[in-house]
């Protein structure tokens, strides 16, 4: 079983490695910090995100790290991002119902069975999103649900959610 202290170095490694993979396309990246947050509640969680801002018209890519900490597989996990207007919610439910800015696209990643993650160790997933050419210049909140799918179709547990900020200038 991995350590609490090996799981630490394990995260600041993938950290590392998405920060390199981010500067090397001109994206800025966003962590988990404190690192402990990641190894409390859930085994898999948000391990951190690269994102460019962009301009009406153009794309943002967007890779998103998942660390797991458990001493399982992770199976079918999935990721839904989209744009909406809340910032906080006190609970993964309510996260869900988020308002959403229907005139940005919806994406789920990735396909068919999901992401699978090791114990001890992190896996990413990309999104391209294409902003449309008739929004306005401001900033605007990108949401992320991470979620695993149960066995029943529709049987969904929510694992992590981040929102960030991205600009289209």
């Amino acid at each position: 079983m991995t350590s609490r202290k090996e799981h630490i170095r394990n995260i600041e490694k993938a950290i590392e490695k998405l920060k390199r993979d981010n500067k090397k396309v001109g994206r800025r990246v966003t962590s988990v910090t404190p690192i402990e947050r990641i190894l409390n509640v859930y085994n898999v969680r948000i391990l951190g995100w690269g994102i460019n801002d962009s301009t009406p018209g153009g794309t943002v890519n967007y890779q998103l790290g998942i660390y797991n900490s458990g001493p399982d597989q992770a199976l079918g996990l999935y990721a839904h991002v989209w744009i909406g207007l809340r910032f906080v919610h006190p609970t993964n439910g309510t996260f869900l119902l988020n308002d959403v800015d229907t005139r940005f696209p919806r994406l789920t990643g990735p396909y068919r069975d999901g992401l699978m993650v090791n114990p001890g160790s992190s896996e990413d997933i990309f999104f391209t999103l294409d902003i449309p050419s008739t929004v306005e210049r401001t900033s605007y909140c990108l949401n992320t649900c991470l979620f695993t799918q149960g066995p029943v179709y529709g049987d969904l547990t929510v694992l992590d959610r981040a929102t960030w900020l991205i600009n289209i200038t």
